[in-house]
């Protein structure tokens, strides 16, 4: 018998065995990476698509500053679409169960109004 065979190793034990049980867990450890990597892309993906569309819908609602007469309501005005603009991101991010995010979204919206204020 050749070496080629492969039927026997020097020690006399049966090497295709080991090696095509060796070889089928490496090939599904691989396959197992990529259908997470593949998972993880997709919902990447998913989430990108979900944000340009509310920025398109949100850039679609945005109302157009109207005339005031005074100063202070134009101020006014500016400051409660912020308010509202800063509202629907954090409920997109809750609504996305990313809670963390929508609660740092929230601290840095608060500490630049305050920043403002001072």
């Amino acid at each position: 018998m050749s070496d080629t065979e492969g039927s026997t190793s020097k020690g006399g034990q049966s090497r295709p065995e080991k090696d095509s049980s060796s070889v089928s867990t490496l090939f599904d450890d691989f396959k197992g990476y990529l259908d997470q990597k593949l998972e993880s892309f997709r919902q990447e993906i998913v989430d990108q698509s979900i944000d340009t569309q509310e920025k398109v819908e949100k850039l679609k609602a945005t109302p157009v500053e109207p005339a005031f007469n005074y100063n202070g309501n134009k101020k006014q005005w500016q400051f409660n679409a912020k308010v509202a603009d800063k509202l629907q991101d954090v409920s997109a991010l809750l609504n996305k169960r990313k809670v963390d995010e929508a609660k740092l979204k929230r601290r840095d919206s608060t500490a630049a109004n305050r920043s403002k204020a001072s």
